[in-house]
């Protein structure tokens, strides 16, 4: 245990000298982590399987220190301690160092414990990292295999909006003493160095991302040989961020050509290529490529970001996005070439799958904007897969958190305007349609069935309501920016209420049942016009005038309203 605690690396180290960890504390085995700001040490546990969690606390001195523990919640400390509420508040802990007394408190939680020291004389911002020391404790041994893991980093803020917020997300490179790469896996999670801890900060119920994620995951794939993850993994942790609780995070990973499984560059030669959505633009919503010259020896082009090869931007990785540019932008005057050649652009059970579950749980973000564009080789296969990220806009609420739960998913790409999705939408094209449709059919009664979201809505609250991070989350963070519920179970029972909702009505919608389209303007009077039971309507009358319902039109279903 001292060895764990003298270990750590130089920014902690600054931190000691202006206030020791007053002692090593070890809880049913795994190391315990000293906030010193709060004078708190935190426990991961294993979480029990009845109400009451048996905990055997060990310590050890430093620098030769005499340490015996005295007392929790004022009740002597034996081998062996019974504990009802452990998972409640923060826990009285008494301690004798060399003869005098101590107190501090002990949090106990069954969620991993992230301690994050970041260079206080470092500047940081979401353009420049800072050096900083990690190290993590789990009661699983899922930190790189042990139970606790000791890195040094490089870290740097992200997001968009989240960022003017107090609570901000990070992304986080680990690193070796040298400073290059250091691999480690999480939580079962791939072997990676790019990790992010996402604060979801704007999000009442914390969930929201991970729960669209897990959702995804388990319909997407990459491609078809191969389960290939089309959605970033993630663990709920909480965090003790320079010296202070800073509440509940989940880490995970990032999307990049790892994750993908792209084919790598060589010897300088272009093979698979990532690009990333960074605003929502003309050339990121609508696909349209603006009139201003392209900097293709630039990482950024127009709304885009070249994320792989980023070393190797030139005019043969910049090549398919450009020119799917050009087709959409020439050939928005020629709708009937967009539906012939749609999935020759785009690979079509992963855009079919996206937006079915775009749909399913109203993400209001992310026609393409919060998209990766990604080819695996383009030498081999040109066609597009698309990869979603920042999934909190959805379940009934925007991505500032307003509410949204009386609106239905009526037609995301209608109210994103993204092209050529919307063109298709528009010319009520059949292949777009039936596939949507088709999709929506195979998945409504297994992953997207009302009861399988609910059990994942469950299963998360489970996760940190019973951990007790919700409780320290609400005393954390409660009003800032939003009100938080005091109990989680308030807001995802708004959650189940609108996905129960959006579900019967995504079940009856027009795109998703037998390609039946709405009519909200006169066409030609002269078009063909039948009922249900095969009985013609009067060329002479308009639409207008015909009474409201579904009739057959030219040979389709419409529905005239």
């Amino acid at each position: 245990m001292r060895i764990v605690f003298l270990l750590l690396l130089p920014v902690y180290a600054l931190r000691l000298d202006a206030m020791p960890i007053p002692f090593a504390l070890s809880a049913n085995g795994t190391p315990c982590l000293f906030a010193e700001n709060d004078n708190t040490y935190y426990a991961t546990v294993v979480m029990p399987e009845q109400s009451e969690l048996e905990i055997n606390l060990t310590c050890e001195g430093l620098e030769g220190d005499d340490v015996t523990l005295l007392s929790l919640d004022e009740r002597p400390i034996e081998p062996t301690v019974s504990i009802a509420s452990w998972n409640e508040g923060k826990h009285s802990l008494a301690v004798l160092i060399n003869g005098e007394q101590r107190n501090y408190q002990l949090v106990f939680t069954s969620l991993p414990v992230v301690m994050m020291d970041i260079d206080p004389d470092s500047p940081i911002s979401k353009d420049i990292s800072a050096p900083a020391v990690i190290t993590m404790t789990d009661a699983l041994s899922r930190v790189d295999g042990k139970r606790i893991y000791t890195t040094d980093a490089e870290v740097h803020y992200r997001g968009s909006s989240t960022i003017n917020y107090e609570k901000k997300s990070f992304s986080i490179n680990l690193v070796d003493e040298d400073g290059s790469e250091r691999e480690a896996t999480f939580f079962g999670n791939r072997k990676t160095d790019k990790w992010i801890l996402d604060g979801m900060v704007l999000d009442y119920s914390r969930m929201r991302n991970r729960l669209c994620f897990n959702l995804y995951n388990r319909i997407a794939s990459m491609r078809d040989d191969k389960m290939i993850r089309n959605g970033t993994k993630g663990e709920y942790v909480e965090v003790i961020l320079n010296g202070s609780y800073h509440g509940l995070y989940c880490l995970s990973d990032k999307v990049n050509r790892s994750l993908l499984s792209l084919k790598k560059a060589k010897n300088g030669v272009v093979n698979g290529i990532l690009y990333k959505c960074t605003t929502n633009t003309d050339s990121s919503a609508y696909l349209i490529r603006p009139e201003s010259e392209a900097d293709i020896s630039s990482i950024f082009v127009y709304s885009w970001e070249l994320k792989y090869p980023d070393d190797l931007p030139c005019e043969e990785s910049w090549a398919p996005l450009l020119d799917l540019m050009d087709y959409i932008t020439t050939t928005l005057t020629d709708p009937e070439k967009i539906s012939d050649n749609l999935f020759n652009l785009f690979h079509k059970d992963n855009l079919l799958t996206a937006h079915t579950f775009y749909y399913a749980v109203m993400l209001t973000d992310n026609m393409m904007h919060n998209n990766y564009l990604s080819l695996y080789d383009v030498h081999t296969d040109g066609k597009l897969w698309i990869t979603p990220w920042d999934l909190d806009a959805s379940f009934g609420r925007d991505g500032k958190g307003s509410v949204l739960f009386q609106q239905r998913s009526e037609s995301l790409i209608v109210a994103n305007d993204c092209q050529p999705f919307r063109t298709l939408f528009d010319m009520e094209d059949d292949n777009y349609y039936k596939g949507i449709h088709d999709k929506w059919e195979e998945l409504k009664d297994e992953v997207l069935s009302e009861a399988s979201v609910y059990a994942e809505i469950d299963s998360l609250q489970h996760v940190i309501s019973e951990s007790g991070s919700w409780a320290r989350e609400h005393e954390r963070w409660n009003n800032s920016p939003h009100p938080l519920p005091l109990l989680l179970s308030e807001e995802t029972s708004k959650m189940k209420a609108w996905y129960s909702f959006n579900y019967e009505w995504l079940s009856n919608y027009r795109l998703l049942t037998d390609g039946i389209v709405e009519i909200k303007e006169d066409k030609p009077a002269k078009a063909t016009i039948y009922t249900l039971q095969g009985t013609p309507v009067s060329p002479d009358q308009s639409y207008r005038s015909i009474p409201k319902g579904i009739y057959i039109v030219n040979g389709k279903k419409r529905l005239i309203r």
